[in-house]
């Protein structure tokens, strides 16, 4: 007696025990950890919703990142970001099955049909606009009364639709049936069941058939069930799938299920991070690992390491924009910025450099003053590229043109003057480009600059010389930051005698008519002789560039040697491709023409190639190696 006394003393206090202090649930029957959904649309950034739930479905919050471990094909993830998130920004597709055999009849409003009618119509009031329901019936068989939708009033209808009818329960013929209906579904699917019974056994599948089903599609099932129904066949389902099941007292507890079911759909922890697995639209395994109450818990997920096309556009860049100087470009790069590695930019196939704004984004900036490029359409292509290989492009096709253009309007090339004239020059500019000063050279010296005005395009100065030549005339104009220095053409303008300044010139032009016999005979042969000036409308030869930079020389009827050697040639020419015997110049049949002696190393004539002799006209320049030579006549 002595030993049953002690041992029922012994159960009682363990019984006490366990009554005033109850092991956690989640201890006792440990907790449940799913993947519910991958998104990698933007792969390699990963997002990852992780859901964590007690033995009785509700969500656990409150874990903080340490509590959840990534590993990709078993190699551990770095998180970039991580949070408990009410997830309403992927759709759900929901397959609502609910059971309408004749037991679900009852009487008045406290049947379980209209009771689940009404917990079902509470429940989609609740999704989201993007969220999608089918909507599926069962008692002797299945049917689908209405297809995937996001029309939330035609699943209301749907629901309220149903009555109760039938003799026999076909439970598994209908979640072989939801699951058909979101087969061809991607992103969060899951199937909802409600029921009353089990199943009769009079449909085609049986119990092995839809958990070999459910197993399968990794589709979560959240089974309802009241009355008599086969609790562990409902709780088997939803372990395999990762759902929970609701194994309620009456139909009054469905509206409360419903809240829980949403609640453990909503409540999720998302991580972000980078996969280190290049875009190879390959399959890969992620594992999430929860430790929570002192256990772990593991769920797994397969993914394809997707590749996608970078999203480019230009949208400050119109088709056929006239653009020079310092080119912006701002792409619009709709790619998550910690995954670009690299923005090029092309003109026409070929790279060209650039330089990256100080400023925020994606802003790049060319210099096409100093890149050789022709003016005219050209196409630009911006190319970003991302740590997983993923590429996107856009082009366009611009106008490039000078930052600044300068044209010279008066006085006109091969003019003539005398004492006093003015040089006027129009200046333009491209938006965004602002002058700075202006620069008049006469005779390549620089005679005066004036600072730029905003808004004045036209700039003047006044010019006054007394030798009677011909001179070399250009203006220079310079941006403010000192990047763009655009000059004129050198023009050509002839100061006749006239005044004082005529007389002094005819003085010198006597003197050099005493001289030029003298130099003549001096000669072993009669050819170009060297003047200070030449009276207009005799045929000179003016060095712009070479050995005698600003000479004039005076061109005879006899032949005039052009060539690198001096002591063999009239006038000396400078630079390695000069030839030792380059060119000769000869009045024939009333023109002066110049003969290419080295087929080799030809003459440029307003650069163009001299095959054999091309006859001169009034303004032709003329290249022989590093020198360069205006006719004039």
């Amino acid at each position: 007696m002595k030993l049953q006394t002690i041992a029922k003393f012994l159960i009682g206090s363990i019984i006490m025990i366990g009554l005033i202090f109850p092991l956690p649930a989640a201890a006792l029957e440990g907790f449940r950890t799913r993947i519910d959904y991958l998104d990698n649309s933007k792969f390699p950034q990963v997002d990852a919703y992780v859901s964590v739930s007690d033995a009785n479905g509700l969500p656990i919050k409150g874990l903080n990142q340490d509590a959840i471990i990534l590993t990709e094909d078993g190699s551990p993830v770095v998180a970039q970001s991580f949070e408990a998130v009410q997830n309403k920004e992927q759709p759900l597709s929901i397959a609502l099955i609910m059971d309408a055999s004749g037991s679900m009849r009852g009487e008045g409003t406290s049947a379980p049909m209209q009771k689940a009618i009404e917990a079902a119509v509470s429940f989609v009031g609740q999704l989201s606009p993007s969220d999608r329901v089918a909507v599926i019936k069962f008692s002797d068989q299945p049917e689908e009364i209405l297809s995937l939708t996001e029309d939330k009033t035609r699943v209301v209808q749907a629901i309220q639709s149903i009555q109760p009818e039938g003799q026999y329960t076909s439970l598994y013929d209908a979640v072989i049936k939801g699951l058909a209906s979101l087969e061809s579904q991607s992103g969060r699917r899951i199937i909802v069941l409600i029921t009353d019974g089990k199943d009769t056994g009079r449909g085609v599948f049986k119990s092995d058939d839809a958990m070999r089903e459910l197993s399968a599609n990794s589709i979560p099932i959240y089974p309802m069930g009241f009355g008599k129904v086969n609790a562990t066949e409902l709780k088997k389902m939803a372990e395999l799938t990762g759902g929970s099941a609701k194994i309620l007292p009456s139909e009054l507890e469905l509206s409360r299920s419903f809240d829980e079911v949403l609640s453990s759909l909503r409540e999720q922890y998302r991580v972000r991070y980078i996969s280190s697995f290049p875009a190879d639209d390959k399959q890969h395994e992620l594992l999430a690992t929860v430790s929570y109450g002192g256990g772990q818990e593991t769920a797994s997920y397969l993914f394809i390491a997707q590749s996608g096309s970078i999203p480019v556009t230009l949208p400050d860049l119109q088709p056929n924009q006239v653009v020079g100087g310092l080119v912006k470009f701002s792409p619009t790069i709709d790619w998550p910025s910690a995954l670009i590695e690299s923005v090029d930019i092309s003109l026409d196939g070929t790279q060209i450099p650039i330089t990256k704004s100080a400023s925020e984004g994606f802003v790049y900036e060319w210099n096409s003053f100093n890149s050789g490029v022709t003016t005219g359409a050209h196409t630009f292509l911006v190319k970003a590229t991302d740590v997983g290989g993923n590429t996107g492009q856009a082009s366009v096709s611009l106008d490039v043109q000078p930052p600044i253009t300068v044209e010279i309007l008066a006085p006109q090339d091969g003019s003539s003057f005398s004492g006093t004239t003015q040089i006027k020059a129009k200046i333009t500019t491209l938006p965004g480009v602002t002058l700075g000063k202006v620069s008049f050279f006469v005779d390549n010296q620089e005679m005066t600059s004036v600072p730029a005005v905003p808004a004045q395009t036209e700039y003047t100065t006044d010019w006054t010389t007394s030798e009677a030549r011909q001179y070399p005339v250009k203006v220079v104009a310079y941006d403010t930051a000192g990047l763009f220095t655009t000059e004129t053409g050198i023009i050509f303008v002839n100061v006749e005698p006239g005044g004082f300044g005529g007389v002094i010139v005819i003085i010198v032009l006597a003197f050099a008519a005493l001289l030029i016999p003298l130099a003549l005979r001096s000669r072993k042969r009669k050819g170009a002789v060297i003047v200070g000036s030449v009276p207009v409308g005799k045929p000179v030869l003016y060095e712009i560039e070479g050995v005698n930079p600003n000479q004039v020389w005076a061109i005879g009827a006899s032949e005039l040697k052009l060539g690198r050697k001096r002591e063999e040639n009239d006038i000396p020419l400078k630079g390695i491709n000069a030839s030792r015997r380059h060119a000769v110049i000869r009045f024939e049949q009333g023109l002066y023409f110049i003969h290419s002696i080295n087929a080799e190393n030809p003459v440029m004539v307003n650069d163009i190639a001299v095959a054999e002799k091309q006859a001169l006209i009034r303004g032709d320049m003329i290249r022989l190696g590093e020198t360069i030579l205006r006719f004039d006549s």
